[in-house]
Protein backbone atom coordinates (compact mmCIF):
# COMPACT_ATOMS: atom_id res chain seq x y z
CA UNK A 1 0.00 0.00 0.00
CA UNK A 2 1.27 3.81 -1.08
CA UNK A 3 0.43 5.84 2.14
CA UNK A 4 0.32 9.42 0.07
CA UNK A 5 -2.74 11.17 -0.01
CA UNK A 6 -3.58 12.74 -3.27
CA UNK A 7 -6.11 16.05 -3.54
CA UNK A 8 -7.53 16.80 -6.61
CA UNK A 9 -10.32 19.07 -7.67
CA UNK A 10 -12.81 17.76 -10.08
CA UNK A 11 -15.57 19.73 -11.09
CA UNK A 12 -18.76 17.62 -12.27
CA UNK A 13 -21.56 18.73 -14.60
CA UNK A 14 -25.04 16.60 -14.04
CA UNK A 15 -26.69 15.16 -16.90
CA UNK A 16 -30.62 15.70 -16.14
CA UNK A 17 -32.58 12.79 -18.34
CA UNK A 18 -36.54 12.22 -18.20
CA UNK A 19 -37.74 8.70 -18.31
CA UNK A 20 -41.15 8.45 -19.80
CA UNK A 21 -43.34 5.36 -18.47
CA UNK A 22 -46.79 3.83 -18.72
CA UNK A 23 -47.70 3.24 -15.20
CA UNK A 24 -45.93 3.87 -12.27
CA UNK A 25 -46.15 2.71 -8.22
CA UNK A 26 -47.77 5.12 -5.05
CA UNK A 27 -47.48 2.89 -2.64
CA UNK A 28 -44.92 2.55 0.12
CA UNK A 29 -43.88 0.35 2.86
CA UNK A 30 -46.01 0.29 6.03
CA UNK A 31 -43.12 -0.94 8.36
CA UNK A 32 -39.94 -0.18 9.14
CA UNK A 33 -39.45 -3.79 8.09
CA UNK A 34 -36.41 -3.79 4.76
CA UNK A 35 -36.48 -6.99 2.68
CA UNK A 36 -32.90 -8.29 1.35
CA UNK A 37 -33.95 -11.08 -0.57
CA UNK A 38 -36.86 -12.95 -2.14
CA UNK A 39 -37.24 -16.42 -3.47
CA UNK A 40 -40.62 -18.76 -4.69
CA UNK A 41 -41.34 -22.18 -3.82
CA UNK A 42 -41.20 -24.72 -7.32
CA UNK A 43 -44.98 -24.85 -6.49
CA UNK A 44 -45.30 -21.06 -6.02
CA UNK A 45 -47.84 -21.61 -2.90
CA UNK A 46 -45.15 -20.33 -0.67
CA UNK A 47 -42.78 -16.68 -0.48
CA UNK A 48 -39.38 -16.81 1.10
CA UNK A 49 -38.40 -13.29 2.34
CA UNK A 50 -34.86 -11.83 4.31
CA UNK A 51 -34.32 -8.90 5.46
CA UNK A 52 -33.44 -7.17 8.67
CA UNK A 53 -36.08 -8.73 10.33
CA UNK A 54 -35.17 -12.07 9.84
CA UNK A 55 -36.28 -14.98 7.28
CA UNK A 56 -40.27 -15.46 7.36
CA UNK A 57 -42.56 -16.99 4.53
CA UNK A 58 -45.75 -15.80 2.97
CA UNK A 59 -48.55 -17.71 1.88
CA UNK A 60 -50.67 -17.65 -1.90
CA UNK A 61 -52.87 -15.02 -0.47
CA UNK A 62 -49.44 -12.84 0.68
CA UNK A 63 -50.46 -13.16 4.00
CA UNK A 64 -47.32 -14.08 6.60
CA UNK A 65 -47.55 -17.51 7.17
CA UNK A 66 -44.45 -19.00 9.37
CA UNK A 67 -41.31 -17.16 10.65
CA UNK A 68 -38.26 -19.12 10.39
CA UNK A 69 -35.22 -17.42 12.29
CA UNK A 70 -35.12 -13.46 13.45
CA UNK A 71 -31.36 -13.51 11.64
CA UNK A 72 -30.24 -12.58 8.70
CA UNK A 73 -30.15 -14.34 5.76
CA UNK A 74 -29.20 -13.65 2.69
CA UNK A 75 -29.12 -14.50 -0.41
CA UNK A 76 -31.68 -17.18 -0.29
CA UNK A 77 -32.48 -20.21 -2.98
CA UNK A 78 -34.86 -22.67 -2.51
CA UNK A 79 -33.96 -26.69 -3.97
CA UNK A 80 -36.01 -27.26 -7.32
CA UNK A 81 -37.46 -30.38 -5.51
CA UNK A 82 -39.02 -28.06 -3.02
CA UNK A 83 -37.62 -29.88 0.14
CA UNK A 84 -34.98 -27.18 1.05
CA UNK A 85 -34.80 -23.33 1.71
CA UNK A 86 -30.88 -22.03 1.64
CA UNK A 87 -29.75 -19.31 2.53
CA UNK A 88 -26.19 -17.88 3.97
CA UNK A 89 -25.39 -16.97 7.40
CA UNK A 90 -22.91 -15.13 8.79
CA UNK A 91 -22.06 -15.96 12.23
CA UNK A 92 -19.14 -15.87 14.66
CA UNK A 93 -16.74 -14.70 11.72
CA UNK A 94 -17.48 -17.27 9.32
CA UNK A 95 -19.89 -17.75 6.98
CA UNK A 96 -22.11 -21.20 6.84
CA UNK A 97 -25.68 -22.14 4.51
CA UNK A 98 -28.25 -22.66 6.38
CA UNK A 99 -30.70 -25.92 4.98
CA UNK A 100 -34.32 -25.07 5.98
CA UNK A 101 -36.44 -28.14 5.77
CA UNK A 102 -40.31 -27.69 4.69
CA UNK A 103 -40.79 -30.75 5.80
CA UNK A 104 -39.98 -30.76 8.90
CA UNK A 105 -38.94 -27.54 10.15
CA UNK A 106 -35.47 -28.69 10.97
CA UNK A 107 -32.22 -26.34 10.39
CA UNK A 108 -28.48 -27.91 8.96
CA UNK A 109 -25.89 -25.76 8.37
CA UNK A 110 -22.70 -26.29 5.75
CA UNK A 111 -19.13 -24.80 6.55
CA UNK A 112 -17.97 -23.03 4.12
CA UNK A 113 -14.84 -23.13 2.30
CA UNK A 114 -15.21 -19.47 1.19
CA UNK A 115 -16.64 -15.95 2.41
CA UNK A 116 -18.48 -13.21 0.88
CA UNK A 117 -21.05 -15.43 -1.12
CA UNK A 118 -22.94 -13.29 -3.95
CA UNK A 119 -25.64 -15.92 -4.72
CA UNK A 120 -26.46 -19.15 -3.81
CA UNK A 121 -27.46 -21.46 -7.14
CA UNK A 122 -29.26 -25.30 -7.40
CA UNK A 123 -28.55 -27.96 -9.26
CA UNK A 124 -31.67 -29.00 -11.51
CA UNK A 125 -31.72 -32.41 -9.56
CA UNK A 126 -31.37 -30.62 -6.20
CA UNK A 127 -28.20 -32.73 -5.41
CA UNK A 128 -25.73 -30.30 -5.33
CA UNK A 129 -25.92 -26.41 -4.30
CA UNK A 130 -23.18 -23.81 -5.23
CA UNK A 131 -21.69 -20.84 -3.67
CA UNK A 132 -20.68 -18.28 -6.09
CA UNK A 133 -18.27 -15.92 -5.01
CA UNK A 134 -15.97 -13.06 -6.86
CA UNK A 135 -13.19 -15.48 -7.21
CA UNK A 136 -15.20 -18.79 -7.99
CA UNK A 137 -18.16 -21.28 -7.77
CA UNK A 138 -17.68 -23.81 -4.84
CA UNK A 139 -20.33 -26.94 -5.57
CA UNK A 140 -21.54 -28.70 -2.59
CA UNK A 141 -23.01 -32.01 -2.42
CA UNK A 142 -26.38 -31.74 -0.22
CA UNK A 143 -25.88 -35.65 0.64
CA UNK A 144 -22.51 -35.56 2.64
CA UNK A 145 -22.70 -31.46 2.86
CA UNK A 146 -19.45 -31.78 1.93
CA UNK A 147 -17.14 -29.51 -0.90
CA UNK A 148 -17.09 -31.51 -4.17
CA UNK A 149 -15.85 -29.04 -6.67
CA UNK A 150 -14.57 -26.05 -7.51
CA UNK A 151 -14.48 -23.32 -10.55
CA UNK A 152 -12.11 -20.62 -10.71
CA UNK A 153 -11.90 -17.69 -12.77
CA UNK A 154 -9.53 -15.00 -13.66
CA UNK A 155 -12.30 -12.11 -14.13
CA UNK A 156 -14.49 -11.63 -11.04
CA UNK A 157 -17.88 -13.49 -11.00
CA UNK A 158 -21.15 -11.34 -10.89
CA UNK A 159 -23.41 -13.99 -11.73
CA UNK A 160 -23.82 -17.40 -12.65
CA UNK A 161 -26.27 -20.60 -12.57
CA UNK A 162 -26.86 -23.93 -13.74
CA UNK A 163 -28.53 -24.24 -17.09
CA UNK A 164 -32.31 -25.89 -16.49
CA UNK A 165 -31.23 -29.26 -18.08
CA UNK A 166 -28.21 -29.34 -15.49
CA UNK A 167 -25.34 -29.88 -18.06
CA UNK A 168 -24.03 -26.50 -17.65
CA UNK A 169 -22.76 -24.14 -15.24
CA UNK A 170 -22.21 -20.44 -16.88
CA UNK A 171 -20.85 -17.41 -15.12
CA UNK A 172 -20.17 -14.14 -16.13
CA UNK A 173 -17.89 -11.37 -14.75
CA UNK A 174 -16.27 -8.29 -15.72
CA UNK A 175 -15.44 -4.64 -14.71
CA UNK A 176 -15.80 -1.22 -15.62
CA UNK A 177 -12.14 -1.30 -16.58
CA UNK A 178 -12.67 -5.12 -17.64
CA UNK A 179 -13.56 -6.43 -20.90
CA UNK A 180 -16.68 -9.24 -19.54
CA UNK A 181 -15.52 -12.73 -19.39
CA UNK A 182 -18.46 -15.41 -19.73
CA UNK A 183 -17.36 -18.68 -18.95
CA UNK A 184 -18.95 -22.32 -19.60
CA UNK A 185 -18.31 -25.70 -17.62
CA UNK A 186 -19.81 -28.93 -17.92
CA UNK A 187 -21.45 -29.57 -14.95
CA UNK A 188 -20.72 -33.55 -14.07
CA UNK A 189 -16.86 -32.74 -14.66
CA UNK A 190 -16.35 -29.28 -14.06
CA UNK A 191 -14.49 -28.95 -17.44
CA UNK A 192 -14.36 -25.68 -19.36
CA UNK A 193 -16.09 -26.29 -22.14
CA UNK A 194 -15.62 -22.28 -23.43
CA UNK A 195 -14.83 -19.35 -22.50
CA UNK A 196 -15.43 -15.81 -24.40
CA UNK A 197 -13.42 -12.81 -23.98
CA UNK A 198 -15.93 -10.21 -25.32
CA UNK A 199 -13.55 -7.60 -27.51
CA UNK A 200 -13.62 -6.08 -30.55
CA UNK A 201 -16.89 -5.41 -32.08
CA UNK A 202 -18.31 -7.34 -29.50
CA UNK A 203 -16.82 -5.62 -26.50
CA UNK A 204 -19.28 -5.06 -23.45
CA UNK A 205 -18.14 -4.04 -19.85
CA UNK A 206 -19.19 -4.83 -15.99
CA UNK A 207 -21.90 -8.03 -17.10
CA UNK A 208 -23.99 -7.82 -13.59
CA UNK A 209 -26.33 -10.50 -14.32
CA UNK A 210 -27.17 -13.61 -16.43
CA UNK A 211 -30.28 -16.04 -17.38
CA UNK A 212 -30.29 -18.95 -19.22
CA UNK A 213 -33.81 -19.39 -21.55
CA UNK A 214 -35.73 -23.03 -20.33
CA UNK A 215 -33.83 -25.02 -23.00
CA UNK A 216 -30.84 -24.44 -21.78
CA UNK A 217 -29.65 -22.89 -25.21
CA UNK A 218 -29.57 -19.18 -25.04
CA UNK A 219 -27.92 -17.30 -22.14
CA UNK A 220 -28.90 -13.24 -21.55
CA UNK A 221 -26.47 -11.29 -20.57
CA UNK A 222 -27.44 -8.26 -17.94
CA UNK A 223 -24.39 -5.55 -19.26
CA UNK A 224 -24.31 -1.75 -17.79
CA UNK A 225 -24.94 0.53 -18.99
CA UNK A 226 -25.47 -0.89 -22.37
CA UNK A 227 -23.25 0.71 -25.52
CA UNK A 228 -25.95 -1.07 -27.92
CA UNK A 229 -29.10 0.11 -26.53
CA UNK A 230 -30.06 -3.97 -26.29
CA UNK A 231 -29.45 -7.02 -23.88
CA UNK A 232 -26.83 -9.30 -25.99
CA UNK A 233 -27.96 -12.86 -26.48
CA UNK A 234 -25.59 -15.61 -26.60
CA UNK A 235 -26.16 -18.64 -28.70
CA UNK A 236 -24.60 -21.79 -26.51
CA UNK A 237 -24.03 -24.03 -29.35
CA UNK A 238 -22.23 -21.55 -31.39
CA UNK A 239 -20.85 -19.72 -28.91
CA UNK A 240 -22.06 -16.41 -30.58
CA UNK A 241 -23.30 -13.16 -29.12
CA UNK A 242 -26.08 -11.62 -31.46
CA UNK A 243 -28.16 -8.12 -30.40
CA UNK A 244 -31.54 -9.45 -28.20
CA UNK A 245 -33.94 -7.39 -26.45
CA UNK A 246 -34.05 -3.63 -27.30
CA UNK A 247 -33.92 -1.34 -24.14
CA UNK A 248 -32.52 1.92 -23.34
CA UNK A 249 -28.32 2.81 -22.27
CA UNK A 250 -28.61 1.43 -18.45
CA UNK A 251 -27.06 -0.93 -16.21
CA UNK A 252 -29.63 -4.37 -15.48
CA UNK A 253 -30.07 -5.58 -11.95
CA UNK A 254 -32.41 -7.88 -13.26
CA UNK A 255 -32.80 -10.18 -16.36
CA UNK A 256 -34.56 -13.32 -16.45
CA UNK A 257 -37.18 -15.68 -19.35
CA UNK A 258 -40.11 -16.79 -17.66
CA UNK A 259 -40.24 -20.35 -16.19
CA UNK A 260 -42.66 -21.15 -19.62
CA UNK A 261 -40.40 -19.40 -21.67
CA UNK A 262 -43.14 -16.94 -23.64
CA UNK A 263 -42.00 -13.80 -22.27
CA UNK A 264 -38.47 -11.89 -21.16
CA UNK A 265 -38.48 -9.04 -18.23
CA UNK A 266 -35.45 -6.75 -17.33
CA UNK A 267 -35.24 -4.12 -14.53
CA UNK A 268 -32.69 -1.37 -15.60
CA UNK A 269 -31.16 1.00 -12.48
CA UNK A 270 -30.26 3.86 -14.16
CA UNK A 271 -29.57 7.73 -13.24
CA UNK A 272 -33.59 8.72 -13.29
CA UNK A 273 -34.66 5.54 -10.92
CA UNK A 274 -35.64 2.26 -11.88
CA UNK A 275 -37.97 0.75 -14.86
CA UNK A 276 -38.84 -3.00 -15.43
CA UNK A 277 -39.40 -4.16 -19.12
CA UNK A 278 -41.25 -6.69 -20.83
CA UNK A 279 -40.94 -8.51 -23.90
CA UNK A 280 -42.73 -10.89 -25.74
CA UNK A 281 -40.19 -14.03 -26.58
CA UNK A 282 -40.70 -15.31 -29.42
CA UNK A 283 -40.63 -12.62 -31.58
CA UNK A 284 -39.36 -9.69 -28.86
CA UNK A 285 -42.05 -6.93 -29.35
CA UNK A 286 -42.12 -5.07 -25.94
CA UNK A 287 -45.54 -5.60 -24.60
CA UNK A 288 -44.84 -2.75 -21.13
CA UNK A 289 -42.98 -0.74 -19.29
CA UNK A 290 -43.10 0.37 -15.91
CA UNK A 291 -41.43 2.61 -13.56
CA UNK A 292 -40.09 1.15 -10.33
CA UNK A 293 -38.26 3.55 -8.29
CA UNK A 294 -37.24 7.46 -8.49
CA UNK A 295 -33.37 6.47 -6.45
CA UNK A 296 -30.44 7.40 -8.16
CA UNK A 297 -28.90 4.13 -9.35
CA UNK A 298 -31.59 1.98 -7.08
CA UNK A 299 -31.24 -1.83 -6.67
CA UNK A 300 -34.04 -4.04 -8.10
CA UNK A 301 -34.32 -7.44 -7.87
CA UNK A 302 -36.97 -9.93 -8.90
CA UNK A 303 -38.05 -13.38 -9.39
CA UNK A 304 -40.68 -15.31 -11.55
CA UNK A 305 -43.09 -17.55 -9.72
CA UNK A 306 -43.34 -20.95 -10.97
CA UNK A 307 -46.48 -20.77 -12.91
CA UNK A 308 -45.51 -17.60 -14.86
CA UNK A 309 -48.22 -15.27 -13.74
CA UNK A 310 -46.62 -12.93 -11.09
CA UNK A 311 -43.42 -11.31 -10.48
CA UNK A 312 -41.70 -10.59 -7.00
CA UNK A 313 -39.46 -7.35 -7.04
CA UNK A 314 -37.51 -6.20 -4.45
CA UNK A 315 -37.75 -2.06 -5.24
CA UNK A 316 -35.72 0.38 -3.08
CA UNK A 317 -38.06 3.34 -1.93
CA UNK A 318 -37.49 5.97 0.63
CA UNK A 319 -39.47 7.46 3.73
CA UNK A 320 -38.57 10.05 5.66
CA UNK A 321 -35.07 10.02 3.65
CA UNK A 322 -34.76 6.79 4.76
CA UNK A 323 -33.83 4.15 2.03
CA UNK A 324 -35.71 1.21 2.54
CA UNK A 325 -36.30 -2.17 -0.12
CA UNK A 326 -39.73 -3.25 0.06
CA UNK A 327 -41.68 -6.42 -1.94
CA UNK A 328 -43.99 -5.82 -4.62
CA UNK A 329 -45.91 -8.66 -6.59
CA UNK A 330 -46.72 -7.81 -9.97
CA UNK A 331 -49.01 -9.25 -12.83
CA UNK A 332 -47.01 -10.27 -15.88
CA UNK A 333 -49.69 -9.93 -17.94
CA UNK A 334 -50.37 -6.75 -17.62
CA UNK A 335 -47.45 -5.10 -15.47
CA UNK A 336 -50.32 -4.13 -12.64
CA UNK A 337 -49.20 -4.19 -8.99
CA UNK A 338 -50.91 -6.76 -6.90
CA UNK A 339 -49.67 -6.06 -4.00
CA UNK A 340 -46.94 -4.85 -1.50
CA UNK A 341 -45.96 -7.06 0.75
CA UNK A 342 -46.38 -5.98 4.69
CA UNK A 343 -43.15 -6.95 6.24
CA UNK A 344 -42.82 -7.66 9.66
CA UNK A 345 -41.80 -4.68 11.70
CA UNK A 346 -37.89 -4.03 13.80
CA UNK A 347 -38.71 -3.70 17.09
CA UNK A 348 -34.97 -1.91 18.49
CA UNK A 349 -33.12 -4.12 20.52
CA UNK A 350 -32.72 -2.09 24.41
CA UNK A 351 -29.04 -1.17 24.88
CA UNK A 352 -28.09 -3.14 28.20
CA UNK A 353 -26.45 -0.36 29.27
CA UNK A 354 -26.73 4.13 29.27
CA UNK A 355 -23.77 4.09 26.58
CA UNK A 356 -25.56 3.89 23.47
CA UNK A 357 -24.20 1.75 20.72
CA UNK A 358 -22.33 4.24 18.04
CA UNK A 359 -22.14 1.34 15.77
CA UNK A 360 -25.56 2.69 13.10
CA UNK A 361 -23.93 -0.49 10.90
CA UNK A 362 -22.15 -3.53 11.07
CA UNK A 363 -21.25 -4.54 7.57
CA UNK A 364 -19.33 -8.02 7.46
CA UNK A 365 -18.33 -8.52 3.31
CA UNK A 366 -17.64 -6.03 0.61
CA UNK A 367 -21.17 -6.16 -0.94
CA UNK A 368 -22.47 -4.97 2.97
CA UNK A 369 -19.68 -2.31 2.96
CA UNK A 370 -20.79 -0.87 -0.33
CA UNK A 371 -24.48 -0.74 0.62
CA UNK A 372 -23.49 0.74 4.06
CA UNK A 373 -21.58 3.35 2.56
CA UNK A 374 -24.34 4.31 0.17
CA UNK A 375 -26.94 3.73 3.09
CA UNK A 376 -24.65 7.13 4.53
CA UNK A 377 -24.55 9.24 2.35
CA UNK A 378 -28.34 9.50 2.27
CA UNK A 379 -28.67 10.29 5.95
CA UNK A 380 -27.70 13.38 7.83
CA UNK A 381 -25.53 13.61 11.00
CA UNK A 382 -22.73 11.10 12.13
CA UNK A 383 -22.98 7.28 10.87
CA UNK A 384 -20.29 4.90 12.33
CA UNK A 385 -19.88 1.15 10.47
CA UNK A 386 -18.27 -1.38 12.58
CA UNK A 387 -16.28 -4.09 10.65
CA UNK A 388 -15.71 -7.35 11.57
CA UNK A 389 -12.21 -8.31 12.29
CA UNK A 390 -10.77 -10.35 9.04
CA UNK A 391 -9.91 -9.52 5.91
CA UNK A 392 -12.22 -7.92 3.71
CA UNK A 393 -10.58 -8.60 0.08
CA UNK A 394 -11.79 -6.44 -3.42
CA UNK A 395 -11.30 -8.22 -6.97
CA UNK A 396 -13.15 -4.90 -8.54
CA UNK A 397 -13.70 -1.29 -8.56
CA UNK A 398 -17.25 0.64 -7.75
CA UNK A 399 -16.76 3.61 -9.08
CA UNK A 400 -13.47 4.75 -11.20
CA UNK A 401 -10.56 3.78 -9.47
CA UNK A 402 -12.28 3.00 -6.20
CA UNK A 403 -13.50 -0.30 -4.69
CA UNK A 404 -15.94 1.74 -2.48
CA UNK A 405 -18.51 4.63 -2.98
CA UNK A 406 -17.34 7.84 -2.64
CA UNK A 407 -17.67 9.37 0.15
CA UNK A 408 -19.95 12.44 0.98
CA UNK A 409 -21.78 12.73 4.28
CA UNK A 410 -19.77 12.44 7.84
CA UNK A 411 -18.82 8.69 8.30
CA UNK A 412 -16.44 7.13 10.44
CA UNK A 413 -15.21 3.38 9.80
CA UNK A 414 -13.98 1.50 13.25
CA UNK A 415 -11.94 -1.53 11.69
CA UNK A 416 -11.50 -3.42 14.69
CA UNK A 417 -8.64 -4.80 13.36
CA UNK A 418 -9.44 -5.75 9.84
CA UNK A 419 -7.83 -5.33 6.55
CA UNK A 420 -9.16 -3.84 2.94
CA UNK A 421 -7.00 -5.62 0.26
CA UNK A 422 -6.88 -5.55 -3.41
CA UNK A 423 -6.83 -8.80 -4.39
CA UNK A 424 -3.00 -9.44 -6.22
CA UNK A 425 -3.60 -9.34 -10.33
CA UNK A 426 -6.52 -7.30 -10.17
CA UNK A 427 -6.77 -3.71 -12.09
CA UNK A 428 -4.95 -1.06 -10.28
CA UNK A 429 -7.47 0.45 -7.69
CA UNK A 430 -7.71 2.64 -5.00
CA UNK A 431 -9.92 2.12 -1.52
CA UNK A 432 -11.85 5.45 -0.49
CA UNK A 433 -12.43 9.08 -2.21
CA UNK A 434 -13.92 12.01 -0.29
CA UNK A 435 -16.04 13.91 -1.89
CA UNK A 436 -16.48 17.60 -1.41
CA UNK A 437 -18.82 17.60 1.65
CA UNK A 438 -17.67 14.51 2.86
CA UNK A 439 -15.45 13.68 5.72
CA UNK A 440 -14.46 10.01 6.53
CA UNK A 441 -12.62 9.19 9.79
CA UNK A 442 -10.35 5.64 9.97
CA UNK A 443 -9.98 3.62 13.10
CA UNK A 444 -8.15 0.66 13.23
CA UNK A 445 -8.39 -0.30 9.55
CA UNK A 446 -5.33 -1.60 7.35
CA UNK A 447 -5.42 -0.72 3.77
CA UNK A 448 -3.23 -2.84 1.85
CA UNK A 449 -2.36 -3.56 -2.28
CA UNK A 450 -4.12 -0.25 -3.11
CA UNK A 451 -2.54 1.61 -6.13
CA UNK A 452 -4.03 3.96 -8.84
CA UNK A 453 -1.03 4.07 -10.70
CA UNK A 454 1.66 6.55 -11.51
CA UNK A 455 3.43 6.14 -8.04
CA UNK A 456 0.28 8.34 -6.63
CA UNK A 457 -0.77 5.77 -4.03
CA UNK A 458 -4.05 4.42 -3.48
CA UNK A 459 -4.89 4.72 0.25
CA UNK A 460 -7.60 7.86 0.04
CA UNK A 461 -8.12 10.51 -2.54
CA UNK A 462 -9.32 13.87 -1.13
CA UNK A 463 -11.96 15.37 -3.66
CA UNK A 464 -12.48 18.92 -1.19
CA UNK A 465 -13.56 17.24 1.45
CA UNK A 466 -11.97 15.78 4.83
CA UNK A 467 -10.04 12.61 5.44
CA UNK A 468 -8.45 11.48 8.95
CA UNK A 469 -6.89 7.65 9.78
CA UNK A 470 -5.79 7.30 13.32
Amino acid sequence: MKPSLIVRIVLMFGLISILFATRAYGQTPTSNGSAADIAWSPEGGLLAVSGNFGLVLYDSDFQLNDIITDEYIKPLAWSPNGIFLAGIRYLNGTFEIILWNQTDHSIETIQLASDTVRELVWSPDSQHIAAITYQGISIYEIATRTLVLTLSSPSPIEDAAWSPDGSRIAAVGGGIDTPALIKVWEASTGNLEFSIGTTGTEQFYDISAMAWDPESTKIALGIGPSEKGAIPILDVASQTISRGYDLPLEPFTFIGWSPDGTRFAAADAGITGSTLYMWNASNQERLWFMHLSDFDNSYVGGTWKPDSNQLAMLIKTFTNNIPQTSVHILDAETGVEITVLELPAVTPTPTPTATPDPCTAYPATVPDLISAITTANTTSGLDTLCLAAGTYTFTTTHIPLNALPAISSEITILGNGATLTRQVGSALFGFFEVSAGGSLTLENLTLNGGDVGNDTGGALVNEGGDGHAR
